[in-house]
């Protein structure tokens, strides 16, 4: 509730959705939301849906489930507010009526599925999601997936070996495109191709990366490289790029930014900029 800015509990969907739109007309630019002016483009920001933890047998679990946001209630939003927003579904592949829920979603326009395997329990590498797979593939839906660790939102469950970006490839194998969100860039996790010994999520990533059977299918976002503790990624992130590696960028509003001194953000631009690319001098402490 923090991020709302909410006193209490009550009325916070509300007061959660009005500062989230007050944020969005302040911050994006005029012209995307006037149709009369260049540069408009309807539906520029993505509303993200969170399914429930489901066990491998259907079942949901509300002990497991941290936060819990229909898809009904994303597509309500957005079809509110047209011109600030566009639906992202989330359907947890072991539920019973996963194919219907995706084929419901298709049907609302939703094109891209949101998931956070580490909370929802959820095992991208599962021979149980392949239906699921085909039928995203069929109604050329993409999946959003975190990866690497998380810490964000674990207070009912969390597995962060979910999290391995190896997990993926029955996804990608299956046809589906697949945006890895963070680009890995926390934790740590078995090398599954390597006889399972301890390596960094990020390195996984890159690996996939490089595939080319892979290309075109699987994409990287880099916004919360942004980050204080995923900064220094980033520049791996741009000297490791090849022709055909996209990245997306997408803006986790959920997450609340800390921030910190100045010279802090100067010692971080620092050790991931190449010596003397920096030309201004350093800022006295």
């Amino acid at each position: 509730m923090a991020a709302a800015q909410s006193p209490d509990m009550e009325g916070g969907d509300l007061q959660y959705i009005s500062r989230l739109i007050r944020l969005a007309r302040h911050f994006v630019p005029a012209a995307v939301f006037d149709p009369t002016r260049s540069g408009y483009r309807s539906g520029t920001l993505c509303l993200l849906a969170f399914d429930k933890f489901y066990e491998k047998n259907g079942s949901p679990d509300r002990n497991k489930t941290t936060m819990y946001i229909p898809n009904e209630y994303a597509v309500q939003i957005a079809v509110e507010f047209p011109d600030l927003f566009v639906p992202f579904g989330s359907v947890n592949p072991y539920r019973h009526d996963a194919i219907q829920e995706l084929e419901k979603c298709a049907q609302l326009g939703v094109t891209i599925i949101k998931w956070l395997p580490n909370s929802m329990g959820i095992d991208p590498s599962d021979e149980q999601c392949v239906p699921f797979y085909m039928k995203m593939n069929e109604l050329g839906m993409a999946l959003l997936v975190h990866i690497g660790e998380e810490h964000a939102v674990n207070a009912a469950y969390i597995n962060n070996r979910l999290g391995n970006p190896l997990l993926l490839r029955r996804a990608l194998d299956c046809g589906v495109k697949v945006i890895g969100a963070h680009c890995a860039t926390e934790g740590m996790s078995a090398d599954l191709d390597n006889g399972g010994v301890t390596v960094s999520c990020f390195s996984l990533f890159l690996r996939l990366m490089r595939e080319d059977k892979y290309k075109g299918l699987l994409f990287g976002d880099i916004s919360a490289t942004c980050g204080f503790k995923r900064l220094p990624y980033l520049k791996q992130l741009l000297q490791a790029t090849v022709g055909h590696w996209l990245y997306t960028h997408v803006n986790w509003c959920m997450v609340q930014i800390t921030l910190y001194l100045p010279s802090t953000w100067w010692s971080i631009l620092q050790n991931c900029s190449d010596k003397g690319s920096l030309r201004r001098k350093r800022p006295p402490s």
